[in-house]
């Protein structure tokens, strides 16, 4: 304080004590500010409804202090982005904007994101599958032996990867006999999905930003690889809300798709590390609440809560680019940009 000379001394240690009252009430000091969330939401929250916990349920015990980690930026490169294509037996030429890379040649591409390194290597051709021609899947288990394989026989497979699920693609026929006119439905699979999943400290990554996925398709081939796994390193330790502040602070939020007047219940919370979508240029991987709410009408939504108390979550509308559908994506399927 360059006045301080002219301030009575009473004066002088009462500011220093609301200063010194101040850091101890935050815990999280002005340089350690991070960015706030921002999580894709379609519409605003309704917030006039009673949200309860589910019969049998107890909030989790959550450590006080939380290690948020800081994002290492990928290096991708014309260079390293072909010799990655010659790898996967794509030959071609690479081309390059300020967002991507991309090898191409016949049906099969390779794109990679610069943003987050996000690799999408796929058989246009096979990845969807053909309603007319149905490809003979294999079964679970060597479904996952082949992606397993492919992914470290090509050196992408992450050291923390953890197999979470297989799924199949289907597209349903609707057939019309004419002499009777009924209608029967036919299901075709069409392409089967391996799936792994990532744990940071412990907790579990969410987000449409961290996938690792092998698709199999006619007689367990391999026909595409999403991989958006981004590396980080420890950056500072954070106190953070308490379950039962988290849960205080989403009813303040609200939750979407829901009426006015209506009751829910919380199946499951749980504290989660937040992957931005792939597009994005994450800085660093926060904590957030993540809430399994039953909304009624057989549907479960998840609502994030960020667990740092100075983050103010924001609602970010903003498309993503969209790449070709399937004929019917996975039941469980929320992409980003596949």
């Amino acid at each position: 304080m360059r006045n301080k000379i002219f301030i009575p001394l009473l004066l002088v240690v009462m500011a220093i004590g609301a200063i010194i009252a101040g850091v101890s009430f935050t815990n999280n000091s002005i340089d350690e500010q991070l960015p706030s969330k921002a999580f894709p939401e379609i519409g605003a929250p309704t917030t006039e409804i009673n949200i309860t916990l589910g019969a049998g349920m107890a909030l989790p015990v959550i450590p006080d202090k939380i290690m948020v980690y800081k994002v290492k930026k990928p290096e991708v490169t014309a260079e390293k982005v072909t010799a990655l294509a010659e790898t996967l037996g794509l030959i071609g030429d690479v081309s390059e904007d300020a967002n991507r890379c991309i090898v191409k040649h016949d049906s099969l591409e390779l794109e990679v994101l610069k943003a987050s390194g996000r690799l999408f290597y796929r058989d246009s051709s096979k990845i969807y599958g053909d309603i007319n021609n149905p490809p003979n899947l294999p079964l679970k288990e060597t479904a996952i032996k082949s992606a397993k394989k492919f992914l470290s026989d090509n050196g992408l497979m992450p050291a923390d990867a953890e197999f979470s699920k297989v799924v199949t693609d289907t597209a349903e026929i609707a057939r019309k006999d004419p002499a009777t006119g009924d209608v029967s439905t036919e299901k075709i699979d069409l392409v089967m999905q391996v799936i792994f999943d990532r744990k940071i400290n412990g907790f579990p990554v969410v987000g449409a930003g961290s996938k690792l996925k092998v698709y199999i398709g006619n007689n367990g081939d391999v026909v595409g690889v999403y991989k958006c796994w981004r590396e980080y390193e420890p950056y500072k330790q954070f106190t953070i809300l308490t379950p039962s502040q988290a849960l205080e602070r989403l009813r303040e939020k609200g939750i979407h798709r829901v009426i006015t007047g209506e009751e829910v219940k919380v199946k499951e919370v749980y504290l989660a590390y937040y992957a931005e979508p792939s597009p994005e240029d994450q800085e660093y991987f926060q904590p957030v609440y993540v809430f399994e709410v039953d909304i009624g009408r057989g549907e479960i939504v998840e609502e994030y809560i960020p667990a740092i108390p100075e983050i103010e979550p924001k609602i970010s509308e903003k498309p993503q680019p969209q790449l070709p559908e399937r004929t019917k994506p996975a039941p469980d399927e929320l992409e980003d940009d596949e």
